[in-house]
């Protein structure tokens, strides 16, 4: 019986063993999931940032570039439309 007990007693300590490890295993994988997620809303929120930045700046250029072009384009019609000769 004693030999039985020891089998049983290393059966055991190798259950814990493996149950320790895969406790362990699943706090990583979930850290390391809750880590990825939070770099993806990151780069999702840099990259709406940077959308938004770009865009109004490129608008403001373009609505100043507009009545630019749209003065310009004027004065080249008056020129030719009231050319003396």
């Amino acid at each position: 019986m004693h030999y039985v007990d020891a089998i049983l007693h290393r059966s055991t300590a190798v259950v814990v063993v493996v149950a320790v490890v895969v406790a362990v295993v699943a706090v990583v994988a979930v850290v390391v999931l809750v880590v990825a997620v939070v770099v993806v809303v990151v780069v999702v929120v840099v990259v709406v940032v940077v959308v938004v930045v770009v865009y109004s700046s490129l608008h403001a250029f373009f609505f100043v570039g507009f009545f630019c072009g749209e003065r310009t384009a004027r004065m080249a019609s008056s020129k030719t439309c009231f050319k003396p000769f």
